[in-house]
């Protein structure tokens, strides 16, 4: 590179941060964060924490369909192609497609229970500072066998908003 800019005196190498990429893990995870929630300051903090937290996940599989990245190809052959060429630059873009052509498929990736505990607790650690490593929802609901009869009580609003009330107090 240096040589065809007409740089003599190549310079050393500087050392630089090498930041992991994120797998298909982790991608899932964000596509799930940025599905169900719609707030984009909440959404960039639970990833952040999410990633930071999250158990390393290995990149080593493209996460990309392969007509998305085929259509990117051709998006670049398109906008950039006579802007390479003018300079001398000749992109392989039949090469590109036939690459991720005969790329295999990822597989389909599914996030495992401990995947879903760190983006739970991410998102509760998010909501609430004080939450700790392993926070748990405030309110767990547990629902008891459809065999058995069920007697449901509803409480007047009154009641419930006593309730929130003197939760905020505590």
């Amino acid at each position: 590179f240096c040589a065809a800019c007409g740089i003599a005196d190549v310079p050393e190498p500087v050392a630089v941060p090498d930041y992991p990429s994120p797998g298909p893990r982790t991608t899932e995870a964000a596509r799930l964060v940025n599905a169900l929630i719609t707030n984009p300051t909440l959404r960039a903090d639970i990833l952040r924490d999410y990633i930071a937290c999250a158990p390393p996940d290995n990149p080593g599989t493209w996460t990309m369909p392969a007509a998305l990245a085929t259509a990117l190809v051709d998006r670049f052959g398109q906008d950039s192609g006579a802007f390479a060429a003018a300079r001398g630059y000749d992109p392989a873009l039949d090469q590109w497609r036939q690459a991720i052509a005969e790329a295999a498929a990822p597989p389909a990736t599914l996030l495992g229970p401990g995947e879903l505990r760190a983006l739970r607790n991410a998102r509760l650690r998010c909501e609430r500072p004080d939450a700790g490593q392993d926070a748990v929802p405030s309110l767990v609901l547990t629902v008891p066998p459809p065999t058995s009869p069920q007697l449901v009580i509803r409480p007047r609003p009154w009641v419930v908003r006593l309730a929130r009330s003197l939760r905020m107090i505590r």
